[in-house]
């Protein structure tokens, strides 16, 4: 048989009429494609869940430290609260961007998956500038602990933002799940 005058158009149901000769199913390929998406979409949500609520617990503490230490005027428990927090929100904030930049989710998630990113790296910010703060206050350096809170107030602003833009993206993906399902 001559092989050299076979046409693409004979080509594709012959490779049709093997795949279903070796039990290989030509259609499982999309599919499984279609399927690890939907897996990377439910880990990534389970990821940022994790995630996210131990930035925010960070935020918090970081916040309330700076209140609790306040109230009594406590010098020292301020320094050390604040410093504390700042850099577990730093650390921990930076773990949750790698989680989810280890993570391919479908086009339907991706913007609630960038506005997370926007988040956790504002989060990052107000972390790195909240210890950068302390740290000149420590030295001396009044003017640049005054102008390194007011960026950590800045990064924690557009944190919070952030969180409110991500909800509000992740509940009209819901919706349009639900949506696509009914």
């Amino acid at each position: 048989m001559n092989y050299t005058n076979i046409s693409q158009k004979n080509i594709v149901p012959f490779l049709f009429l093997v795949c279903l000769l070796f039990g290989i199913s030509v259609l499982s390929i999309p599919v499984q494609a279609a399927i690890g998406t939907i897996a990377q979409d439910q880990q990534w949500v389970s990821a940022q869940s994790v995630d996210s609520a131990l930035v925010a617990n960070d935020v918090y503490m970081m916040n309330n430290g700076v209140k609790v230490s306040i109230a009594p005027k406590d010098y020292e428990a301020f320094i050390k609260n604040y410093q504390t927090y700042a850099t577990a929100l730093s650390r921990d904030s930076q773990i949750a961007m790698d989680h989810s930049n280890s993570y391919t989710v479908s086009q339907a998630l991706l913007p609630t998956k960038n506005a997370y990113n926007a988040e956790m790296t504002a989060a990052n910010w107000a972390g790195f500038y909240g210890s950068q703060a302390i740290t000149a206050m420590l030295s001396g350096d009044a003017d640049k602990a005054s102008k390194d809170t007011n960026t950590t107030t800045f990064y924690l602003n557009a944190y919070y933002t952030d969180v409110t833009i991500r909800k509000n993206l992740y509940d009209n993906y819901i919706r349009a799940q639900e949506i696509a399902t009914a």
